[in-house]
């Protein structure tokens, strides 16, 4: 398969859709044409939770569009500082899952069978973000030209994760300027019927010039 050609569609996939989960799906569709594939993860790093973030799911039987927090274990999170920074590679392969205490217990969070592993690492300003993580149930599943097929995808994909994620604040942040439009008009309906419905004040007295009218009659 010609890397630029994969690239291309692979590219058109992902990045045609909004909604990353659906993208995620249509690219993985793709992919698995071309290499083992059973299960595409997009995950977000939380470093200061100690913690990896399930943004989307995608394989054969459809996608989903996750918020899914999975602490990490001690010995993972050991692991994870083991390969942080500038020790953190592209492309992290894991063909041998049981021999792995990080990529067993994802998978084991997860609730996947054994598979061997595939994670893209998607960098912003040399931090690692997140991982576009492929499984293959079993082992030894992955060769050297589904690596060098895989690796053209960082780039759409993490044009794709910036943009889904901005998408996302844009309508969470819909979602709260519509619950406070709405609390304010039952504010301003409360405080105009009480204003209509209150109780009735006591009625003014005569005025003064009620009372010098009466005295000269």
């Amino acid at each position: 398969m010609d890397e630029n050609e994969f690239f291309r569609q692979a590219t058109l996939r992902i990045c045609g859709n909004l909604d990353i989960a659906r993208g995620l799906q249509e690219c993985f569709n793709y992919i698995s044409q071309h290499m083992p594939a059973d299960n595409l993860y997009l995950e977000r790093y939380e470093m200061d939770m100690s913690a990896i973030r399930i943004i989307a799911h995608a394989n054969q039987s459809g996608y989903r569009n996750l918020d899914v927090l999975i602490p990490l274990l001690d010995e993972a999170k050991n692991g994870m500082k083991e390969v942080s920074g500038d020790k953190m590679p592209s492309l992290y392969i894991c063909n041998n899952p049981a021999k792995d205490p990080i990529t067993a217990h994802m998978l084991s969070a997860l609730q996947e069978p054994l598979s061997s592993v595939m994670s893209l690492m998607l960098f912003v300003e040399d931090k690692v973000a997140g991982a576009l993580t492929l499984l293959a149930r079993g082992n030894d599943r992955f060769e050297e030209h589904h690596i060098s097929l895989y690796s053209t995808l960082r780039e759409p994909f993490f044009v794709a994760v910036s943009n889904a994620l901005e998408h996302r604040k844009v309508l969470k942040l819909k979602d709260l300027l519509a619950d406070d439009n709405r609390y304010m008009q039952k504010e301003l309906h409360r405080l105009s019927g009480d204003e209509i419905t209150g109780p009735d004040k006591a009625s003014p007295g005569p005025t003064k010039q009620g009372n010098r009218t009466s005295r000269r009659r």
